[in-house]
């Protein structure tokens, strides 16, 4: 058998454990069912928060049982019907087909492996006499939601447990919920007795039948408070063999008994320790929300580590490298019992959720001996297996890739080795067109995506077309968001901008003030639209665990922008018309508004860098500034680009035209916390932009 350095089950029995059984041993003449094994009854009655408990040999033992008690308590007929989920052990549907009834399967639901409450009602006919609820590795099923739908129906609710033990719904552990339920005290479960099982109840005439069926149907099993009733009753049979019913040898040894009693005093610890390890497992899974669907219920009791691929070819290849790395995997219980062979005249068309756990799941062990060693190791493997960060062979498309930051980043990829880079320009590509959009996705399939491609400009194209701002951009997010979702993108980095932000938001701009008011009029169909896609990207990591995240930078300006004085930012119109004016012997410029408005001016370089960064390192649906975390006001930039030029003439302000929003510095605590700082200083940045401009506009004309 091959050894794993994290196997499915582990050896729970220890030293103390060993040495109450040996003690036992050593001081007792009686081996078979008896006074330990009621010990073990009483006490886990107490744990469990119930009347009655009968130990059985297993749990399959106590399925069966329970299933035969019930089908002679209330004359059930053979045909009549049980319901049962797709998924859970043999042993829950081979005792319905050995007392004669008929098991009527539903598909599973894939938020607590429970039935598919929906299909429940259609399924239940006036042969339905029972619903045989699967608490699933540690998952409560809703029961409220099963009794909800049964109403006052004369149909019995019984749980199987073998797995939950501990688990609870509204406070109330599983098990206490129906008529019976069952437990197993197998080999690896939450405690152990080797083998063994448990019957539980608070209805005291099914415990009187349990007790005799459990022993051949003995009449001496009963409380011997009954003994005198039947002997009077039965004066011709020798009462310590007098069968009052058919039954079965379930009963277990005071050897198991004796081991339950020394487990059962850790139970509630190792519940606990089941619980944390599975926190630390869903923290570390759910990074991987595109390729994983997790789960993290209330009241579980976690049995295993469950991984569920949503596409089944990564599963196979990550299930083959835990198997690679010592780590051994199981299939989520059987399967869909449908597909199994003993159930081949069964129709298997209509469990699509049973189906896809059959094909896309498997879990490993979880157990008081997986503690952060072993799940820190098995973060390092996901890690190395998803490769969630962007690296130089990554498929990374950048949308916009000609513009202001797009051109930037490229330059920034490639002087760093990546290589792998999905460029389309607008003639090539019209990303408003969703047939088109979506093609593009299906041929391309791009890991990684940067979505930089907006309709952008200075005041004057915001006035002069509101109505193409918020319609070309609303169409573009909608389509690059939605088909980036679609097509399970690792990541994607939305760029927004710093006048999105209310005008009078507190300086300097956090990122919490976003939706505290209406932003600058001037750009609002532009603002709009952006808020539109910052609030898709968080509907989509809300609902779709996507990881799109949404990057605000303050005023960007460099090698690259528009120059022209109708769709041109401050800086690159600034430098437009100073130019012009010494080039044209002009002795004034002037410029809109009061010169008092404050700006924080980025460099398009520090702005890629930036992206580069976060893409990287930042994982929130929560917006983050991008700025140099300091101000000027636009009379002092135009000083800056007057003598960046070297123009000697003055400089007038037309007070008759808007100011726009008066100041708008972008906080960067958040992005400088995580180690990012801006390095470009404004005199270095404009000598370079304006030597772009020379060189690539002016040359060029």
């Amino acid at each position: 058998m091959e050894e794993y350095s994290w196997p499915l089950m582990e050896d729970i029995v220890n030293e103390e454990d060993k040495g109450n059984l040996i003690s036992f041993i050593k001081t007792t003449k009686r081996y078979t069912q008896f006074t330990k094994v009621r010990d073990f009854e009483n006490i886990y009655s107490e744990w469990q928060g119930c009347k009655y408990s009968i130990f059985v040999n297993s749990g399959s033992s106590a399925n069966l049982l329970l299933i035969d008690t019930l089908k002679e308590k209330y004359g059930w007929n053979d045909g009549d019907e049980i319901i049962v989920p797709a998924i859970t052990w043999i042993t829950n549907i081979s005792p319905i087909f050995q007392c004669g009834l008929k098991p009527v399967f539903v598909d599973i639901n894939l938020s607590d492996f429970s039935f598919d409450y929906k299909q429940i009602e259609n399924q239940i006919t006036k042969k339905t006499k029972a619903i045989f609820i699967t608490h699933l590795i540690g998952f409560p099923s809703n029961v409220n939601k099963i009794k909800e739908i049964i109403k006052d129906k004369d149909i019995k609710i019984i749980e199987d447990c073998c797995e939950s033990h501990g688990a609870t719904i509204d406070n109330i552990k599983v098990g206490n919920h129906g008529l019976a339920s069952t437990f197993s005290f197998y080999w690896g479960h939450h405690i152990t007795t080797i083998e063994g099982g448990m019957v539980c109840t608070n209805n005291e005439d099914l415990y009187q039948r349990l007790l005799l069926k459990r022993a051949h149907g003995l009449a001496r099993e009963l409380p011997k408070e009954l003994h005198e009733a039947y002997k009077k009753k039965y004066p011709d049979i020798d009462f310590e063999f007098l069968f009052l019913t058919n039954g079965f040898n379930f009963r277990n040894t005071e050897f198991n008994a004796v081991l339950g009693l020394s487990q059962i005093k850790k139970l509630d610890k190792f519940i606990e320790i089941r619980n944390k390890n599975y926190d630390r497992f869903y923290e570390i899974c759910k990074k991987y929300h595109s390729h994983l669907i997790t789960l993290h219920n209330p009241g579980i009791s976690s049995f295993t580590l469950p991984f569920i691929f949503k596409d089944m070819n990564k599963k196979q290849q990550f299930q083959k490298r835990l198997n690679q790395e010592g780590i051994q995997t199981r299939p989520m219980i059987g399967g869909n019992l449908l597909k199994q062979p003993f159930l081949s005249d069964y129709k298997n068309d209509r469990f699509t959720n049973a189906d896809f756990i059959h094909h896309n799941a498997f879990y490993i062990g979880n157990n008081q001996f997986v503690g952060e060693e072993r799940l820190t190791r098995l973060q390092n493997i996901m890690e190395d297996f998803f490769n969630t960060k962007m690296n130089k062979e990554s498929r990374i498309y950048i949308s916009g890739h000609t513009g202001l930051v797009g051109s930037a980043l490229v330059k920034l990829l490639r002087a760093q080795g990546y290589l792998n880079l999905i460029l389309k320009t607008h003639e090539e590509l019209d990303l408003r067109n969703q047939i088109d959009v979506e093609e593009f996705f299906q041929a391309e399939r791009p890991e990684f995506v940067f979505m930089f491609a907006a309709k952008v400009g200075g005041i004057k194209a915001h006035l002069n077309t509101p109505a193409e701002f918020i319609y070309d951009n609303i169409q573009i997010q909608n389509n690059l968001i939605h088909l980036s979702w679609k097509y399970n993108i690792k990541k994607l980095l939305f760029l927004g901008s710093a006048c999105i932000y209310p005008t009078n938001s507190p300086q300097p701009i956090k990122e919490q003030y976003l939706m505290d008011g209406k932003p600058e009029s001037s750009y609002e169909s532009f603002a709009i639209a952006k808020i539109s896609g910052i609030s898709m990207c968080q509907a989509y990591n809300k609902q779709h665990e996507t990881n799109f995240i949404t990057v605000i930078p303050s005023n960007i300006y460099g090698p690259g922008d528009h120059f022209d004085l109708e769709n041109s930012h401050l800086l690159s119109a600034l430098i437009n018309r100073f130019h012009n004016a010494k080039t044209n012997q002009i002795q004034e410029v002037t410029l809109w508004g009061t010169g008092t408005p404050r700006r924080d001016l980025l460099y398009v370089d520090d702005a890629a860098k930036a992206c580069l960064f976060l893409m990287q390192n930042y994982n929130s649906s929560e917006v983050i500034n991008v700025g140099t975390g300091s101000d000027m006001t636009v009379r002092e930039i135009g000083e800056n680009v007057k003598q960046t030029i070297g123009y000697n003439g003055e400089i007038f302000f037309d007070t008759t035209k808007p100011d726009g929003t008066m100041k708008r510095q972008v906080d960067t605590a958040k992005i400088n916390s995580l180690g990012w700082m801006a390095e470009t200083s404004i005199k270095e940045g404009l000598e370079k932009t304006y030597k772009w401009y020379l060189d690539n506009l002016i040359i060029n004309k």
